[in-house]
């Protein structure tokens, strides 16, 4: 496959605002795409839009809410027609302890922005994507969606959920969409606000997002990300090892 090309690409980025989404916007921004940048913080996507100097247009939204993913395909389609990617980057975690209580409310909203979200946005957005020549779908998850950690089950089960529905979706635009890519990423800890105050070893969201965008334009279906490389052999060689490194992380 031959390297992918960004001047000019249409590319939607969710969870735009903050941490990861801020770098791949600026990173694809600084590369010349054309970054639709959609987060809750109205002003942190202006933000956002002035350091990129031009190449990104913002649309804020929540996607906890009902209509939240339905509003940015509308968006998308009656705004700026075709687009070339779509990078679902967009995630909430939450510690939830059930022994101790864990509200219908606080499941159904992270479930809705890891997991629901991500897959109406596809379905919306194929149409469009498959008009591109050489479109690209990237679904952000992380080592977690192998195997879970205590504090976050919720976070972890929907991880695990869109690493599945990656795949699925793969094997079927390899049958229909021959020209989409389908990606995962899978992340390590990043140095964001979801990781902020614990004592563990982080990359920058710049390297990440550098990172992610190398792998897109290699054409790979999954890339793996510092720490998780190896994780994944650790993973496929010892799965109980692998399930008491992160258990309690």
């Amino acid at each position: 496959m031959a390297q992918m090309e960004w001047a000019g690409r249409k590319v939607l980025v969710t969870g735009a605002n903050r941490g990861i989404g801020r770098a791949i916007v600026l990173a694809l921004a600084e590369l010349g795409a054309v970054v639709l940048a959609t987060g809750r913080d109205t002003v942190a996507l202006e933000r956002v839009a002035q350091e990129a100097r031009g190449q990104v247009q913002t649309f804020a939204v929540d996607l906890a809410a009902p209509a939240g993913a339905a509003s940015v395909v509308d968006w998308v389609a009656a705004r700026h027609g075709d687009i070339g990617g779509l990078i679902n980057n967009a995630a909430l975690q939450q510690e939830l302890w059930f022994p101790n209580g864990a509200t219908s409310r606080a499941i159904e909203t992270e479930i809705t922005v890891n997991l629901t979200a991500p897959s109406q946005l596809v379905a919306g957005l194929l149409p469009l994507l498959g008009r591109h020549e050489a479109p690209f779908i990237c679904n952000v998850t992380s080592a977690l969606a192998l195997t879970p950690k205590a504090s976050a089950p919720v976070y972890c089960a929907t991880k695990a959920g869109l690493r599945s529905f990656t795949c699925a979706l793969r094997y079927q635009v390899r049958r229909d969409m021959t020209h989409l890519l389908v990606n995962e990423t899978v992340m390590p800890l990043v140095a964001t606000g979801m990781t902020e105050g614990r004592n563990v070893a982080t990359i920058s969201p710049k390297a990440a997002a550098e990172a992610l965008i190398a792998g897109l334009g290699k054409g790979r279906d999954e890339t793996w990300i510092g720490q998780t490389r190896a994780f994944r052999v650790i993973h496929r060689a010892a799965p109980g090892l692998a399930a008491r490194i992160l258990r309690d992380g």
